[in-house]
């Protein structure tokens, strides 16, 4: 039988962590917006309690909220980790969760070495987590995030203002490419890419997120596709596209035949994330 609500008492906090557990374990709660299982989600609000002085009522308020709401924890709490970064999040924007972090925290290695006053461009940059941590990471890149979201490019804004990088980003109002004919040695995108059937039959955890951030059409290539013509346009000769197809690998293989992609791997888990070269692409629109 479900528990309904959990209880927690003041008396005793080394019984919390494995009431949450046991609490998230009762229902049928899905996990994959920054966090694997109920473990990490109660570590993640033990944490976030401890650092914002919180107390069991607010601990419990955040638990029942979680079970009886469905909504992802990150949108509970008001902030996610991405690229070892804490990033205030929304519901105007997806939640942060990508393996391109990994890429970031690795210096791209051994794929690319970003120099002074390179030019990157991060598209569909939602909340600017991607964009925002290149910029921390690389102090002296200039980085340019793209959204077609108004509520997006509000966040990912106040999120470089808060990481204090507002100088080193420009976030852009636009669909896709901005409208001028800048070359890029990093072109860079996690795009919607969720078939659109799919998108009614995921978890309830995914309805609070913008339906935009997953919709990428028939076979989830839709932007996709504009996405690569315009990196081929787009980037320096020695540049790079790094793009994330997630459940449209296969698909995006079967289309692409002739495009050389490679396919990354990642220490901490993920995958459906390709490099492309700048030749390849010549190579596959020539």
């Amino acid at each position: 039988m479900e528990q309904q609500n959990i209880i927690l008492t003041e008396e005793r906090p080394e019984d919390w962590y494995d009431l949450i557990i046991d609490y998230f374990n009762c229902h049928e709660l899905y996990y994959g917006h920054g966090t694997i299982n109920a473990d990490h989600e109660a570590s993640i609000i033990l944490n976030w309690a401890s650092e914002h002085s919180k107390n069991y009522q607010a601990i419990a308020n955040v638990c029942n909220e979680r079970v009886i709401s469905r909504k992802p924890l990150a949108y509970i709490l008001g902030e996610i980790e991405f690229a070892s970064l804490i990033f205030p999040i929304s519901p105007d924007t997806i939640i942060p969760r990508s393996p391109i972090g990994e890429l970031i925290e690795d210096d791209f290695q051994p794929w690319l070495n970003l120099e002074k006053n390179d030019q990157v461009i991060d598209l569909c940059t939602g909340s600017g987590c991607i964009a925002i941590a290149i910029a921390k990471y690389y102090k002296d890149v200039q980085v340019i995030g793209t959204d077609i979201s108004e509520e997006a490019i509000r966040q990912a804004e106040m999120n470089a203002i808060a990481h204090g990088v507002s100088e080193q980003t420009n976030f852009i109002h636009c669909d896709l490419y901005p409208p001028n004919d800048a070359r890029f040695k990093l072109i860079i995108s996690n795009p919607p890419y969720v078939p659109s059937a799919h998108i009614e039959d995921l978890p309830k955890e995914y309805r609070w997120e913008p339906d935009m951030a997953f919709d990428g059409g028939a076979d989830g290539l839709d932007i996709i596709h504009r996405l690569i013509k315009g990196a081929s346009e787009r980037l320096q000769d020695d540049g790079i596209l790094i793009l994330e197809a997630g459940e449209s690998q296969v698909a995006f293989e079967n289309y692409y035949k002739r495009l050389e992609a490679i396919w990354l791997d990642f220490s901490n888990g993920g995958e459906g994330v390709c490099l492309i070269t700048a030749q390849a692409l010549k190579d596959y629109f020539s």
